[in-house]
């Protein structure tokens, strides 16, 4: 493992400035250079978010805040059938208390994910092992295809970030202040509710907090500033803070408990192992090779269009990110044992008691949707990310180290992938401008159904207008629940836009306007008849 020493003990504001230092002129310029460009992706055509029945359902959520005067018990159900807890609800609350209006809600989801780019800075500041790896992390940070194409989705993963980069950094050093127990507590409870990974994550990062103050005695960097009884106190503190956020979900779960699904999904269970599934979606999150496979390989969905100039041997040199991503999480899990084995030769002595993260993280949140037969999905894995370009990181500069020449196949293998990593999120925006699809998971974007709703209006005036069901002829678009999506959206944004009422009839009805999806081309389009 290659170590030059801690480079990140004390605060995180700290190690910027040491890093910031150490690094030349171009490197400064580079960095800000690749942070303004990631910015620039994030925000780069924001008008093709996608927006279906996951957006409206949270923005929905959000508007029917007041109505409850700000006693919220849930949120909307969890893809694992539980009803999620209700922080969420109240952040869309305040959200929506501005502007209802999905493209304003997308700018503020776009700001907050600019603000995890400029934390992930501090974050790698304090866990890049050297300059070298500061400025790869803050590379493959700033162009993920995921956290670019997923940083203008109104949904709740996408606040994640923002509460765990800074609950992992008091983490660390609440060994040394004990008075983060506090915002630890406040933010663990945030995560807590946000989405079901922070359940699990939320209980690693306790565990790992409560070990430190054992684990770390001989860690020069970390020292204990306060006497025992006054560090029980901040704890309890932060235990307050932790749990009074949680009242309307607690008193939820006792009065509703055989509602809230919990009984049901665990009597599903069926003790399948997911593991595969669980591997595919962690190595693909950290290198973005998913969207690669959608716009090569095609799918059932909208994402079904293969682009002419690539062929799909592309394919292997993205795909070959997945050997150093796994090669640098066993670098870190292999330095951990050492750490724990301080006989043995090599760099134990010089491993950081904050290294273990990496290793557990990764390793914790893939077992735990292993074991438990959880739904597995991309997003699933947003709350360790950060983590995941760690060791993504690490893995590139030891194969980078593997040849003395460019010309060595592993280094070229590697230029190719990195190449192809930074491209992706280009290449599925050029797809979604000619196909008016939408930059995310699948649907129509804002833009196209926008479009669609200004030519409704215009056809009919404003006021109440009666429209057919949906008629599509793409495959993805003939299931019911996908077609009620694309007619509650169309029907959201005539009313916040244009003030204009569409009711869409159960069945077809002689004289009502149409509204179609179909192939034009290679373009979807949506069209008023």
């Amino acid at each position: 493992m290659n170590i030059e020493g801690p480079i990140s003990t004390g605060s995180s504001r700290a190690a910027f400035r040491r890093l910031w230092a150490q690094m030349s002129q171009r490197a400064r310029i580079g960095m800000w250079a690749i942070l303004a460009l990631g910015i620039f992706l994030r925000a780069f055509r924001l008008d093709t978010f996608e927006f279906k029945g996951d957006e409206l359902g949270t923005i929905m959520e959000g508007l029917s805040v007041p109505a409850h005067h700000w006693w919220i018990e849930h949120g909307l159900q969890s893809s694992v059938g539980i009803p999620n807890a209700p922080v969420a609800t109240y952040i869309m609350g305040l959200f929506t208390a501005g502007s209802a209006d999905p493209y304003t809600l997308t700018a503020f989801f776009l700001a907050v994910n600019i603000a995890v780019l400029m934390l992930s800075v501090l974050f790698f500041a304090t866990f890049a092992r050297n300059r070298t790896q500061f400025l790869l992390c803050v590379f493959l940070f700033s162009l993920s295809p995921y956290l670019i194409m997923c940083s203008r989705k109104i949904w709740p993963p996408n606040l994640l970030l923002l509460f765990v980069i800074p609950l992992v950094l008091m983490v660390l050093r609440v060994r040394e202040k004990p008075h983060f127990f506090l915002p630890i507590g406040l933010f663990a409870s945030i995560v807590f509710q946000l989405h079901h990974s922070g359940v699990f994550y939320v209980i690693l990062l306790i565990c790992f907090a409560a070990a430190s103050f054992r684990l770390a005695a001989n860690e020069p960097a970390i020292g204990a500033a306060n006497r025992p009884k006054t560090t029980i106190l901040w704890a309890a503190g932060g235990f307050i803070a932790f749990v009074l956020p949680l009242i309307p979900y607690v008193s939820f779960f006792l009065l509703h408990f055989q509602q809230t699904g919990i009984t049901q999904w665990a009597a599903r269970s069926p003790h399948k192992f997911f593991g595969a599934i669980a591997l595919k979606w962690i190595v693909f999150t950290a290198t973005g090779n998913h969207f690669w496979t959608h716009l090569l390989a095609g799918s059932n969905s909208v994402w079904s269009w293969p682009v002419p100039p690539f062929p799909g041997g592309v394919l292997i040199f993205c795909y070959f990110l997945a050997l150093p991503f796994l090669l640098g999480f066993f670098n870190y899990a292999k330095a951990a044992v050492q750490y724990f084995r301080p006989a043995s030769p090599g760099p134990a002595a010089r491993f950081d008691l904050k290294d273990l993260l990496c290793p557990l993280s990764i390793g914790y949140l893939f077992l735990v949707y292993f074991i438990l037969n959880l739904a597995v999905h991309p997003h699933q894995y947003t709350i360790i990310l950060p983590f995941s370009i760690l060791a993504l990181s690490e893995g590139i500069l030891v194969l980078h180290e593997y040849g003395k020449s460019w010309r060595n196949p592993v280094r070229v293998l590697l230029f190719a992938g990195l190449i192809s990593y930074a491209l992706q999120y280009p290449f599925v925006l050029s797809y979604v401008d000619a196909n008016n699809g939408a930059a995310g998971e699948y649907g129509i974007s804002y833009r196209e159904q926008r479009n669609a709703a200004e030519k409704i209006v215009a056809s009919a005036g404003r006021g109440e207008i009666a429209i057919n069901p949906v008629v599509a002829e793409l495959e993805d678009l003939r299931r019911p629940s996908r077609r009620q999506e694309l007619q509650d959206t169309i029907a959201y944004i005539c009313r916040v836009e244009f003030g204009a009422e569409v009711l869409f009839n159960g069945s077809p009805q002689p004289g009502a306007r149409e509204l179609k999806l179909h192939n034009a081309g290679r373009k979807l389009k949506l069209e008023v008849e």
